[in-house]
């Protein structure tokens, strides 16, 4: 009984919980230090207006991956995980696309000052710091499971 309860309590720090709050801010963390190279640059080469676009690019770039982490680690999907990464793919790259695609066609000072671009340059961070979050899981999981 006790080795179950261990072995329980370790897969919802993996799945969630602590976990979880750990792949965030180490998320954010990473997203600030991007932020304050591409705001950099783009208040450099457009102003004021360059750094609402980086801000607002990081915004876009932080909503997608932290509302699907949300839902898929404190939600049924912890019980169906192929639905749960699934749903968190679509969550994490629809909407910085479709908001990229609906700033493009609406065209702005934003645009003009790279906003697009700053969303792509926070995506592909984003990207890798969730890759690198999901192989950690996945490893403490096996070990987890190796350990019953």
């Amino acid at each position: 009984m006790s080795l179950r309860a261990s072995s329980g309590d370790r897969n919802d720090e993996v799945t969630g919980g602590s976990g979880a709050l750990y792949d965030a801010s180490r998320l954010i963390g990473v997203v600030a230090v991007a932020f304050l190279v591409v705001s950099a640059l783009s208040v450099q080469a457009h102003g004021r207006v360059g750094f609402w676009a980086a801000t607002i690019a990081a915004a876009v770039s932080l909503f997608g991956p932290l509302s699907a982490m949300v839902l898929t680690r404190f939600t049924v999907f912890r019980e169906h995980p192929v639905a749960g990464v699934l749903i968190s793919m679509f969550m994490r790259m629809a909407f910085p696309l479709i908001f990229c695609l609906v700033v493009q066609l609406q065209g702005s000072r934003l645009v003009d000052a790279g906003m697009v671009y700053a969303i792509l340059v926070f995506y592909l961070v984003v990207l890798a710091v969730e890759t690198l979050s999901a192989v950690r899981r996945v490893d403490q999981a096996s070990s987890a499971v190796g350990s019953i």
